[in-house]
């Protein structure tokens, strides 16, 4: 094997050590300790065995064969370890000539490109133990996520060759740099709140999070986050079988198999009772596809009987994954063999259940979505749908669906057509099969993106029947720059934070051309409202699913309050994080940026007023402002968007009334969450330093 097919070899191996989830996306929590033991006499601190050659472990040092290019890999899985200084471990290795040079290799679930570090020097003992300290520079030079650790020889020895491990250790965890660094650059600011201007409410249906069946039973981040409204919605939920209750397909993103949503229960049911408990509003994914599945035992492409496949389910060894071994993509089968059908009706009778009382009931069902990225079909439920959706298809299903949620709940609001991504925001699916410039779809409707010719034709049937059915538009929106978010999180290196954070603006910088495959400029939010006005006027939007990534990076926090700053400054009607990141983890205190900042329960206002920032290049400080209609207390989120840039930032007070004293609660990363300090209030005016990639609140009475 030449080197770099063993290196191609390693990178497989590091990429392929664990199968997840793929769209049931999990989070898991960041590690907080200034060192992280991996294995001392067995694995430590939720660390995983991942594999790949013989091996014995938990009965003291692991004792790994590393003959015939064999090895182990051993994971923090959804960690982010990039921040720790060195890596330590203890090695004792056959005598003799052909004793194997080991190496040593980092990797993640969707990154293999990382360098391999051959063990030399170190410290010995009489037992013939040596030690080994290697900086994580050395194996991670880009500063990239990773979150496992690799071991095999450098070249190849005989099958039987053991080594033994041991005290494999991260140690000197880094913390971000502490505010008011003098190698920062320093630039003025001034801030101007005019609480006599035009106010807008800000819907607290912003400060929304998602449904995780994988966390429902064990993480409570989602439950102290401060999350107003829950969302029971992903690929999964469009073959959800109410009925039974806990049954459901999620599709491509688990081997194409009827699975059980939770271990125990009603899964709906549950959801609805936990969200009453923690005093959230419910949104609802009902399905339109029209099959569901019919229990928690079918797969769509049984390896026993379609033969062998690339991939099978970890857990059901059965379950295939419908690509041959030759890589070709397996017919469908027929729907009846995961699935029943559904029908409008169908969803009716589900809405009306939750609204007939009892614990199910008991937090107040808010929204329904009409499906779940439903221009997707095709690709995430092909087993069951093979043809592309169109214009009419989704118009028509839309407004039968919306009409038997509606007879069963006269006040819900009713949200649609969910679209998955930028180009669902202006043609269909078969659009996107024949080609977006032959777009043959939307040339028979008049040449009206999707969205627009969408809107107008609910606009028209509610016209026509005189009975309301769609109260918001709801799309779906994730950043397309590479590595800034995926199911995990996204990549930590240096470039990719840094653009984590700038994609932010578009949201709603016209000027800025989002850095990603879209290659257009994007301006979803104030883009949005234009759609609203001209198709169908005074209705709500939504972002019914986003995420900007960097859950354990403190550029996951700014870009996090960047955007439910930018939500409530755009007056948008709700917005679902996707789905909860983990207690403690930056994206985590980002988000409580807004939500119960200080543990005491204080929240941005309910009510936005005008700020305005000037100075010179200050573009990268975003200053939201509030104040509530209680208490007249105004709240300010000072979201500083520049890594090396530091604001001097004069804050005055203009039609605010009388101004007694000001408390700032500051966040730099790590997970202590917000450091409070009182600032002296002169003549209406408050001055505070906004360090480079930070997040302020600054609470004046």
């Amino acid at each position: 094997m030449t080197l770099g097919s063993r290196q191609r070899f390693i990178g497989m191996l590091v990429a392929a050590s664990l199968v997840t989830s793929g769209g049931i996306r999990r989070d898991v929590a960041a590690a907080a300790e200034p060192s992280m033991v991996a294995y001392d006499g067995g694995l430590k601190n939720g660390w995983v065995d991942l594999g790949w050659g013989p091996r014995t472990l938990d009965r003291g040092p692991a004792r790994v064969d590393v003959g015939a290019w064999q090895g182990w890999i051993l994971g923090k899985v959804g960690t982010d370890l990039s921040d720790y200084a060195t890596l330590s471990v203890r090695m004792r290795i056959p005598a003799g000539d052909d004793a194997p040079l080991m190496l040593a290799r980092i990797g993640s679930e969707t990154d293999d490109q990382f360098p391999t570090h051959v063990f030399s020097g170190g410290t010995a003992d009489a037992q013939r133990w040596t030690r080994f300290d290697v900086p994580v520079a050395t194996l991670n030079p880009d500063g990239k996520r990773f979150d496992r650790l690799l071991f095999m020889a450098s070249r190849e020895v005989a099958a039987g060759t053991f080594v033994e491990l041991d005290a494999i250790i991260l140690t000197g965890r880094r913390r971000p740099a502490a505010a008011g660094s003098s190698a920062d650059k320093q630039r003025a600011a001034v801030a101007t709140i005019d609480c006599g201007s035009a106010r807008l409410p800000i819907s607290p249906a912003i400060y929304g999070i998602a449904f995780n069946a994988l966390t429902e039973e064990s993480q409570r981040s989602q439950f102290t986050i401060g999350a107003t409204t829950r969302r029971w919605g992903g690929d999964p939920t469009s073959r959800f079988n109410w009925e039974n209750g806990n049954v459901w397909n999620p599709g491509h993103n688990w081997y194409w198999r009827n699975m059980k949503v939770l271990r125990r229960g009603n899964a709906w049911q549950t959801f609805f009772k936990n969200n009453a408990t923690n005093r959230m509003t419910s949104a609802l994914t009902v399905p339109m596809l029209g099959w569901v599945a019919k229990d928690s035992t079918s797969v769509s492409f049984p390896i026993s009987q379609r033969g062998a496949q690339k991939q099978a389910a970890p857990e059901l060894p059965d379950a295939g994954n419908g690509v041959a071994a030759n890589g070709d993509l397996l017919a469908a089968p027929a729907p009846q063999q995961t699935s029943r059908q559904s029908t409008p009706a169908w969803v009716g009778r589900w809405v009306a259940k939750i609204n007939s009382g009892g614990s199910a009931a008991a937090s107040r069902l808010d929204m329904v979505f009409l499906d779940n990225e439903p221009d997707l079909w095709s690709e995430s439920h092909r087993d069951v749908r093979t043809e592309p959706t169109t214009y009419d298809e989704l118009l028509e299903k839309g407004i039968a669906y919306a009409t038997a949620v509606r007879s069963a709940d006269g006040d819900v609001k009713i949200a649609g057509p969910s679209a998955w991504g930028w180009w669902g925001y202006f043609f269909s699916a078969a659009d996107a099969k024949a080609g977006f410039r032959v777009k043959p779809d939307r040339r028979a409707h008049g040449d009206k993106p999707f969205l627009e010719w969408y809107l107008a034709g609910m606009a028209a049937e509610e016209q026509r029947t005189g009975k309301h059915l769609l109260d918001v538009l709801d799309v779906h929106y994730y950043p397309s720059g590479v590595g800034v978010y995926s199911g995990t999180g996204g990549n930590t290196d240096r470039a990719t934070n840094e653009l984590r954070v700038r994609s932010t603006r578009s949201l709603w910088d016209r000027s800025y051309k989002e850095e990603g495959w879209v290659d257009s400029n994007v301006y979803l939010l104030p883009r949005l409202k234009e759609i609203v006005k001209t198709a169908k006027p005074g209705i709500g939007i939504s972002i019914g699913e986003y995420s900007f990534g960097g859950e354990h990076h403190i550029s996951g926090a700014v870009a996090q309050a960047e955007a439910l700053g930018r939500f409530g400054q755009f007056g948008i009607s709700a917005a679902y994080l996707w789905t909860h990141p983990a207690q403690n983890s930056e994206q985590y205190w980002g988000f409580r940026a807004f939500r119960n900042y200080d543990g005491k329960g204080s929240n941005f206002g309910s009510i936005g007023v005008v700020s305005e920032v000037t100075g010179s290049d200050t573009a990268d400080l975003s200053v939201f402002a509030s104040t509530d209609t209680l208490t007249r207390q105004k709240t300010l989120v000072l979201v500083n968007r520049s890594s090396s840039v530091a604001f001097d930032t004069s804050i005055g007070f203009s039609r605010c009334g009388r101004t007694s004293s000001a408390g700032l609660w500051s966040y730099a990363g790590g997970a202590s969450g917000y450091s409070r300090r009182v600032l002296p209030v002169n003549d209406a005016t408050v001055r505070t330093r906004v360090a480079p990639w930070t997040v302020q609140v600054l609470r004046v009475e």
